[in-house]
């Protein structure tokens, strides 16, 4: 469904900011199962599918963002995981963008600390607790992961607590290499 949606595109151009475009491709990724049905983030499409009880997928959004610099890396929106927090559904991204899905529509969600610093970086994992608590999973640091600084730090994760309705947030664990996903499990613990 999502890579016959993505050939109504052109491609980008490699190398050239190429807005309006979209690779021929479909990742299924992150999955979020709900009494509503299922939703599911398509990091290769830019989507995010809902799928009904009857298991028909209707394509709730599209997020066509780009980079304007084409060389960073990824240089569009690429969603990897969806939680749900307070009221709403949220969409984060490898391109360390958080979406605020309001129905078909989303809203871009800025996570920062209490001095104003970005926390999301490269979301590859997110997960809700039902208390409005949201914990994203940043596999690296920022920049391009093919042109890390000297000191290695780039390639060292961590795990972001975010609460959606009071828009607070904070690392809640540092230092760790190459994180993915997380989970809450059903002792309450939060599991990377």
């Amino acid at each position: 469904r999502d890579f016959t949606y993505t050939v109504g595109f052109p491609e980008p151009t490699q190398g050239v900011y190429s807005p309006g475009t979209q690779e021929h491709d479909s990742n299924p990724t992150g999955v979020l199962a709900t009494q509503e049905g299922v939703f599911v983030a398509d990091s290769g499409a830019n989507t995010l599918d809902y799928i009904n009880g009857a298991g028909k997928v209707k394509i709730r959004l599209y997020d066509g963002w780009r980079d304007p610099n084409p060389n960073n890396f990824p240089n569009d929106s690429v969603p990897t995981c969806i939680a749900r927090g307070e009221d709403s559904l949220f969409v984060g991204e490898l391109s360390g963008r958080l979406l605020k899905v309001h129905g078909s529509r989303f809203t871009p969600v800025n996570v920062r600390d209490s001095h104003g610093t970005s926390l999301l970086t490269h979301v590859t994992g997110c997960t809700g607790d039902g208390e409005g608590n949201i914990y994203f999973v940043n596999m690296f640091g920022a920049g391009a992961p093919f042109t890390p600084p000297p000191d290695s730090s780039f390639f060292i994760g961590n795990v972001v607590k975010y609460n959606s309705e009071t828009g607070r947030a904070s690392v809640l664990a540092s230092g760790l290499q190459f994180p993915n996903m997380d989970a809450i499990g059903p002792d309450g613990n939060l599991y990377v």
